[in-house]
């Protein structure tokens, strides 16, 4: 079996390679230049940044942004056609790890080193909450496990408690103590500033959703705006600034002071705010957000040691086991990202995909 998998594999990568000219940087980097101005093309919604820099500095910056995001996405992209193919070439064969992982392993490891610093440690953090996300996913998928009711929830209300803790604990104390103790201006405002800011959110993205039906249809544009999908975003927004500002303050008047868990209770009791808008994303990246932060101190109290370039080590890895999943298991992956990964190598990932499935459907046929 192993050597009929060997030769369909070598037939099915001598054929896309001979039709679909998988290695080509340049048409990874114009598709990824592409993607790259739509993503920053909201920022030019934003005028504080234009009046504070100038217009001039601005869209220079902007400008240097997308193009190095893009050389670091089409470099990623392309090496890992490379490497997919280099391996390939030395072994004769594929084996499992050197389809995917080894190859996202390695050009991950080598694009990232064209990012900014100051976005690697985001990137390594957004990447790390795909891959466990994925993970988690195909063991419910699979039926090893069972996924908990309102278990995105839980992990939110865990992760806000732990981080309001911190906050509390090396902030809020001097921050807080002189306050009066009065729970209504903490209450509606708080809840108004959070419902508002979401409610802004919403609506431009539910704006450049339907941007075709602006000018033709404009009352399906303010019925998406107000729909109560729409509505998710601003009403967690809204609760969790609101339930958090209320707690501590009805806390503070209770007790007559603030506590750091007077934060960790307002935090847990604010993140039920989620079922607004439910999003295991969300409730992931928190949790990771929160185990950073306590990784940090642990390093500035001595107790745990600093390992040089582990954003880069942690990109890596989690990015590796997405593009494992691309490639092996697609149908795992969030819609949105594997969207990402084939618009930004031209549905070439898609082409390997495709024909590493037939060609394991036939060598196991065999």
């Amino acid at each position: 079996m192993a050597s009929s998998i060997r030769v369909n594999y070598n037939r099915f990568i001598s054929d896309i390679l001979l039709r679909h000219n998988i290695a080509k940087f340049s048409a990874l980097e114009k598709s990824t230049v592409k993607y790259m101005i739509d993503l920053f093309r909201v920022l030019l919604m934003n005028p504080s940044g234009v009046w504070k820099e100038g217009i001039g500095r601005f869209l220079l910056k902007l400008i240097s942004a997308i193009l190095r995001s893009s050389l670091f996405l089409g470099l990623n992209g392309s090496l890992f056609i490379v490497f997919f193919c280099r391996l390939r070439g030395l072994l004769g064969y594929f084996t499992y790890p050197t389809i995917a992982f080894l190859p996202g392993l390695l050009s991950s490891a080598i694009a990232v080193q064209f990012e900014r610093d100051t976005r690697v440690p985001m990137l390594a953090l957004y990447l790390t909450n795909l891959s466990l996300g994925t993970l988690f996913n195909t063991l419910v998928s699979l039926g090893i496990t069972n996924g908990i009711p309102y278990g995105d929830v839980i992990i939110f209300c865990i992760a806000t408690a732990s981080l309001m803790y911190l906050y509390r604990f090396f902030i809020g104390q001097d921050k807080y103590e002189d306050n009066q103790l009065n729970v209504e201006p903490y209450n509606l405002p708080g809840f108004l500033r959070g419902f508002s800011t979401g409610f802004a959110i919403s609506s431009l993205f539910a704006i450049f959703k339907n941007m075709k039906q602006l000018g033709r249809n404009p009352a399906r544009v303010i019925q998406a705006i107000f729909s109560k999908k729409n509505m998710g975003l601003p009403m967690f927004l809204g609760s969790l600034v609101g339930i958090y500002k209320a707690v501590t303050s009805f806390l503070h008047w209770l007790h007559g002071k603030h506590s750091e868990w007077h934060g960790a209770l307002a935090g847990g009791l604010c993140g039920t705010s989620l079922v607004f808008y439910r999003s295991g994303t969300i409730a992931l990246y928190f949790i990771l957000k929160s185990l950073e932060a306590y990784y940090k101190l642990g390093i500035d109290y001595g107790h745990l040691p600093s390992i040089k370039h582990f954003d880069i080590a942690l990109y890596s890895l989690a990015t590796a086991i997405v593009f494992n999943y691309a490639i092996i298991s697609p149908q795992y992956l969030r819609g949105s990202y594997q969207r990402f990964i084939v618009q930004v190598t031209k549905d070439r990932v898609t082409i390997i995909s495709g024909n590493m499935t037939k060609a394991l459907q036939a060598a196991f046929a065999k």
